[in-house]
């Protein structure tokens, strides 16, 4: 009984924290998550579902490589092996960008500045062209 209680307990109290977060956003009309969803849970799945997405994806393109080149024979096979840390290093290099705008816009986001939002965007795209320039002539030489 003295568990069921706990537990009760605990539970009101995390609702009542969720219904002040949301009575918050909506008073100080925040475009926030807590005003498009209904729950906590939706709000966090709507902002990670394309990280998710991404990873998959990715995971998969290495996959259907290995197998597709694994099929060619087995010095094809380790040389795609060699070659997928540079392959890994140009997609770090290339979500380096999006990383700090993810941040950069969603604390924006959080305070209602939209031209923060634009700046910061703004910014991500000279930050990319910059690592892409440089990152074409690191390995230009290498590409036979």
């Amino acid at each position: 009984n003295r568990k069921c209680t706990f537990e009760r307990r605990r539970i009101t109290l995390i609702i009542s924290s969720m219904q002040k977060d949301e009575e918050i956003a909506k008073k100080n009309k925040l475009p926030g998550l807590f005003t498009k969803y209904s729950t906590t849970r939706a709000a966090v799945w709507a902002v990670a579902w394309p990280a998710v997405a991404i990873g998959l994806l990715r995971t998969a393109l290495g996959q259907v490589d290995a197998y597709q080149i694994g099929r060619l024979g087995s010095l094809e096979l380790q040389a795609m092996g060699a070659a997928s840390f540079l392959v890994w290093t140009i997609y770090i290099l290339g979500d380096l960008a999006a990383v700090g705008v993810h941040a950069l816009c969603s604390e924006a986001e959080g305070r209602g500045d939209r031209k923060e939002i634009a700046k910061s965007v703004c910014q991500g795209l000279w930050f990319s062209l910059i690592i892409s320039f440089f990152t074409a002539i690191i390995t230009w030489p290498r590409i036979e």
